[in-house]
Formats: C-alpha cells, sequence, structure tokens
C-alpha cells in the first residue's frame, strides 16, 4: 500500500514552500533471485516533508538560480506476526541544503544532507541510514494548460559518507532515486498559487 499527499505555495515568482505526507507498507520483500518472500509481518513507513526555495536570480526569461532546503521527520514500523512491534518513534530524518538553477525544463541542484535520524537501541529502530551524503540531482519541468500543471521527473544521486560507530566504520552505499510526478496550482491571487 502506498499513500502520496503534496501541497505547496508559489510567492510571486522568488518563492515556493511544499509540504508532502507519504505513507508505505510491505508484508514482502524480493531476495536477490526475484523471488517474493513473505516478511512473516509487517513493515510501514510514514514521512512528512517540507521544503521550500528561494529564487536569487530569476529572470521572467531564462536561467534562475535558487537556493533550498527540505526538512523530513518518519516513523518506521516492524509489526511481526508474532510479538510485539518496534518503532523508531515519529522523529527527524534528515535536512537537506542546496544550490540549483533552471533553464527552461531543465533544472540541477547540489547539496548537503545531513542525517538526524536516531541511534537504535532496544526499544527503537533507526529511520534512517544515519549517513550524512553529498546531494546531486537533475530533473525536468514540463508545464501545461498555461502554467497551471505540471509534469516533473527527477533523478537524485545520494553519496554517502562512512559513519564510524564503537570504533568500527560503516557504510550502507550510495542512493539512486528516481521521482516522477505532476501537479495542478490553482491561483489564490494576481502573485500567490497553491497546488
Amino acid at each position: 500500500m502506498l499513500l502520496l499527499i503534496f501541497g505547496g505555495i508559489a510567492y510571486a515568482q522568488k518563492f515556493e514552500f511544499g509540504l508532502n505526507i507519504g505513507y508505505g507498507s510491505i508484508t514482502q520483500q524480493y531476495d536477490s533471485t526475484g523471488k517474493a518472500q513473505d516478511i512473516q509481518g509487517t513493515r510501514s513507513i510514514l514521512n512528512l516533508g517540507m521544503g521550500g526555495k528561494y529564487y536569487i536570480f530569476a529572470p521572467e526569461m531564462g536561467p534562475k538560480l535558487y537556493i533550498g532546503g527540505d526538512f523530513s521527520l518518519s516513523q518506521h514500523q516492524n509489526s511481526p506476526k508474532q510479538g510485539g512491534s518496534i518503532s523508531s518513534g515519529f522523529s527527524p530524518q534528515f535536512l537537506n541544503l542546496y544550490f540549483g538553477g533552471s533553464y527552461m525544463f531543465v533544472s540541477g541542484k547540489i547539496g548537503f544532507q545531513l542525517d538526524l535520524g536516531p541511534k537504535p537501541d532496544q526499544n527503537k529502530i533507526e529511520n534512517s541510514d544515519r549517513q550524512n551524503a553529498i546531494l546531486i540531482g537533475i530533473g525536468t519541468n514540463v508545464p501545461f494548460m498555461a502554467g497551471l500543471g505540471d509534469f516533473h521527473a527527477n533523478l537524485d544521486y545520494i553519496l554517502t559518507f562512512e559513519r564510524t560507530e564503537n570504533n568500527v566504520k560503516y557504510d550502507n552505499g550510495d542512493y539512486l532515486l528516481f521521482v516522477v510526478g505532476g501537479g495542478y496550482k490553482f491561483g489564490l491571487s494576481e502573485i500567490a498559487s497553491f497546488g
């Protein structure tokens, strides 16, 4: 099961703010041969994210430059068929800070991800890999209906730094994220929109 809800607000073509809520759960996972395996319970994730962009250079026509950030709260929960469940609690997951630019339908960004996930213990699991990272992303945004709607696709590479804990080094590897979506804006006034 997967549920995603997105919302955002833009003001005077200089500032954007977004909010997203997501929930997903699984009862199976795939092994290295591609076969589905029952996990003997349910794993679920609840995410709440907020983000914003401020355009530091934004002419009506031509390239644009921006700075931005994202903050995420997340709860990971394991609920086995036998025994009690364990959770990370609804706690901070990460803070992203980035610099980016766009021209026409293409955009790119580079930034830093500060991992804020909690340390696991006997009563709590992790909600992240607990590794800081460098973010590198490219994307496309194709507007339609005079800019009221859009289709977007983003490809992000997350280059993680290894962490040291109890004199042992860990590196769970890098990530490649591909996200496709669309949206529609509702005008609030001549200079603000929601969507």
